[in-house]
Order: C-alpha cells, then structure tokens, then sequence
C-alpha cells in the first residue's frame, strides 16, 4: 500500500464535547494533497506521427486523496461459544457480534479512523441494523487489531459530530485472525485544480498543405483551464513554415520534419518543465 495511504488517518478530536467513560472517538479521515504532472514524450527522443495525432501532452492538475473502501480478502465470520451444546463454536446471532461476517470480494465503506494506544485504525463499517453500527479496526496493511478489533456504534442519533463519534471497543472471546491482511485498501480521488505555474495542453499534427504562403506545417493547440483535464478552455490552430526545422510553442522548442503531407517526425528539444510525476 502506498505512503499515501498510511498517512490518511484523520487529527485528533477537538472541542468541548466530552466522550462517554470507556468509549473512544471515530475521527474524520484527511485527505492527502498530491500534485500531478504528466507528459507524453521524452526530451530528445525521436517520434513520428499521423495528421489527427497527439504531437505533445501536457497535464499538471492536483488531486486529493483518501482511503475510501476496503475490499475483503477472504471469507470471513465472528463466531462465539454456545451454551448447548457446550462448548461448541458457531457464528454469532446477537447484536453486535452478529454483523462481523463478509465475503470475499464484498467492498465495504471506510468511514474514519480511530487513534489508540497500539496505534492508528481505519473504522470499516459493516452492513447496519439503522440503530447501531459496527465497525471493523483495522491497521494500514489491511489486518485486524489484535485483541479489541471491534468497535459498536450503539446509538446512531446525531449528537455527536465526527471526530467525537464514541465507539465501544470489543474483544471478541473467539478473535478472528489478525496474523495476515484481511483487507486491501482503495483510494478516493478527487480534483482540485490545475497546479500553479504550468500550462497543460495538447498540441495535434493536422497534416502539412500548400497555400498561397508556401507550404505550411499545421497543428491544433488545445488549452486546458484550472477546473478540468479533460474539456479544453479554448483551441486555436497553429501554422508553421516546413523550412522552420525548430518550432517554438510556449516553452516547448520542437524539432519537426515533415513527412509528405499526412506524416510528422519529431522531436521535444526543450520544454522548461519540472520532472514528471510517476503515478
């Protein structure tokens, strides 16, 4: 799981609201910020296009990031000790225990996260009854909390915001195993807005024509604006000289030469951009 994961648990609780004795809080998770920037060529390597082709992709947005589902590993159920016939194990039937079941591949929502002494927990949430709800504890690499990996929402009314949401932490006598992951983690991302100081545009080969000013080399620019990476802000077409050999286009300086009317190779000399984020 990658870095961003393990950083997303959420602050400790603030303000006057006082938990119940013995309960701990479910806290908000926070987002984590990332800055995204992409190209689709390398500086001085050589390519060669068709007219209708993408010469030059750049992208440069930021995204913030969240765990938002846990994705279960393996089939899995609570069990506890019935009194007839003694002894004998079998999967929970009373409230909150009964709920502690899942299949596998079933995606269930990551809510929150809880701080403790032992450390820091996503809260996955099971399927509720509409009065309580019973979360799952569970670490960033996906196994359960040793000991009280449960945690009962008794009461659902909203008298608590999050952040000071009390939880019963429970220690179930039959513990599931917690050797080996029992989740995998999925991010939520969402978009921000284009990062501040690049441009993000495509630039597309439209074919080369002669004209009445000689033979022209013709592209397509499309600018994106701060809110998307997919709908251009405005397009306007370019038209260069085939005797140019080196175009400049923002910061871009490109070689190009011209193959017949329908073809383009070329080259990104420069483009005074920061190295490209691996994703």
């Amino acid at each position: 799981m990658n870095a961003s994961l393990r950083g997303a648990m959420g602050a400790q609780p603030e303000g006057p609201q006082r938990l119940p004795e013995g309960s701990v809080a479910l806290q908000p998770l926070a987002p984590v910020r990332r800055d995204i920037f992409t190209r689709s060529y390398r500086l001085g390597e050589s390519y060669q296009a068709r007219s209708g082709d993408t010469v030059v992709s750049i992208k440069n947005y930021s995204i913030t990031e969240r765990v938002g589902h846990a994705t279960v590993l393996r089939d899995f159920a609570q069990n506890c000790k019935r009194s007839w016939p003694r002894g004998k194990a079998a999967m929970c039937e009373d409230a909150p225990l009964d709920t502690v079941r899942g299949a596998m591949g079933t995606v269930f929502d990551v809510v929150g996260a809880v701080t403790l002494p032992d450390g820091q927990f996503f809260a996955v949430a099971l399927p509720s009854d509409g009065h309580s709800q019973v979360y799952l504890l569970v670490d960033p690499t996906g196994r359960l909390r040793r000991g009280k990996y449960v945690a009962w929402r008794e009461d659902l009314s909203p008298a608590y915001s999050l952040g000071h949401v009390p939880l019963v932490e429970l220690a179930p006598a039959l513990a599931l195993d917690s050797a080996s992951p029992l989740f995998s983690f999925e991010s939520l991302e969402k978009f921000i807005f284009m990062g501040p100081g690049y441009l993000s545009f495509d630039l597309v080969f439209t074919g080369t024509r002669d004209t009445v000013r000689g033979e022209l080399t013709t592209f397509l620019y499309r600018e994106f604006g701060r809110e998307s990476t997919d709908m251009p802000a405005f397009e306007r077409a370019l038209q260069f000289g085939t005797s140019q050999g080196v175009i400049e286009i923002e910061k871009l300086r490109i070689e190009v030469v011209p193959v017949g009317y329908n073809e383009l190779r070329f080259r990104v000399i420069s483009d005074g951009q920061p190295a490209p984020t691996t994703r």
